[in-house]
């Protein structure tokens, strides 16, 4: 059985510490702070010093020079690998399969099901497109008891939904050993915006990334509302000893451009789309009447379809294709583990069933529906 880490960090304090970040920047941010000193120098050019203007030209030069050579040079080196983990084959995929959960004495409690999740070859070209620009460099490095957590390379679409790269260092051998055992003192981590979002996580390793004291991990993120255009991410971790905490800290992943949405609509419901995930609103009367208690929407499809009449199945009978989601109050949020062209999907095809008791109910009510979004 597959333990999050997080789930045990419920009460603990959090202590907040100030990061500074490493001199890592985008080749966008590099022009902006050429042109700003380019700017600043001008007015003091105005008496015509030799060489002014020659050397003005060449700074602008120069912040050309890096904005092509940046992008290009990034792209390659960073971008590439964070897609390929993220967004491709760099993490496992995993067949179905059942295991037995046992009681102390060795008796079978109960046998639970993981469906598969199936991995695609990414596109790089293809994803350099859609959300390249949109990938911030954080850098930011975190140093908690033996361990030190380097928050990498982000991504998020304007819902808050996205996923961020994370090197996990300790030179004494960190506690993510893959037999779902906790190992003292083990590094735990939860997630929230700035404005108090709530933001579920799901961690999973790069494959090949392991040396004992060092593993490359992807972090997906999935709010539970609407994280606001200006609400930073914080990444709350904590390293936790037989005896308790030993330490912890925050590192803040500052609000950024985040990769834009496309609607889709139909009768019953409305989503955002995104290259990297989806949010839905259900709107359909499930025509039950008598006051709410307790209602939940169970997919049991979400498909999307392609103009040249491939699909996604994003969540199907016996496979689940996204790392993390979240439900609340009628609505849906997922995380892709492909990245998605909204340019070329025609439909998004849902199925489920809604389950409610009502004050007018005797029991829980079950209705099935079944939706096709599409643009316009």
């Amino acid at each position: 059985m597959k333990l999050n880490i997080s789930d045990l960090l419920d009460g603990l304090e959090e202590n907040v510490i100030p990061i500074r970040s490493k001199p890592v920047a985008s080749a966008k941010r590099i022009k902006e702070l050429t042109m700003k000193k380019i700017e600043t120098q001008a007015p003091r050019r105005k008496t015509g010093a030799p060489g002014g203007w020659k050397r003005m030209l060449t700074l602008a030069a120069v912040a050309v020079m890096i904005l092509a050579l940046g992008v290009t040079a990034y792209a390659l080196i960073s971008h590439q690998e964070f897609f390929r983990n993220a967004y491709g084959t760099g993490i496992e995929g995993q067949e179905a399969r059942s295991e037995d959960v046992l009681t102390p004495d060795g008796d079978v409690l109960k046998t639970e099901h993981f469906p598969a999740e199936e991995r695609v070859e990414n596109d790089p070209e293809k994803t350099e497109e859609l959300i390249g620009s949109y990938v911030s460099p954080v850098g930011f490095r975190l140093t908690l008891a033996d361990y030190t957590i380097t928050v990498e390379d982000v991504v998020l679409d304007a819902n808050g939904i996205g996923a961020v790269s994370v090197l996990v260092e300790n030179p004494k051998g960190h506690s993510f050993r893959g037999d779902d055992q906790l190992h003292y003192p083990y590094l735990g981590c939860c997630v929230r915006g700035s404005g108090e979002t709530l933001i579920s996580f799901r961690d999973f390793p790069v494959e090949g990334s392991d040396t004992g004291t060092s593993i490359r991990q992807v972090y997906y993120l999935c709010p539970a509302g609407a994280l606001g255009a200006e609400e930073d991410v914080l990444l709350n971790f904590s390293v936790i000893g037989e005896a308790g905490e030993l330490a912890s800290g925050c590192v803040m992943i500052p609000a950024a451009e985040r990769v834009p949405l496309t609607a889709l609509r139909s009768e019953g419901a409305e989503a955002e789309l995104s290259p990297v995930g989806l949010h839905l609103r259900y709107t359909f009367d499930p025509g039950f009447s008598g006051e709410v208690w307790y209602q939940e929407y169970v997919e049991s499809e979400i498909t999307v379809c392609f103009r040249d009449g491939s699909s996604y199945t994003v969540k199907g009978a016996d496979v689940i294709n996204s790392p993390v989601s979240t439900q609340h109050d009628g609505q849906l949020w997922l995380a892709f583990n492909r990245v998605v062209d909204p340019a070329e999907v025609t439909e998004i095809r849902i199925t489920g069933s809604l389950m409610l008791e009502t004050s007018e109910s005797n029991g829980t009510q079950e209705k099935s529906y079944s939706i096709t979004l599409t643009k316009g």
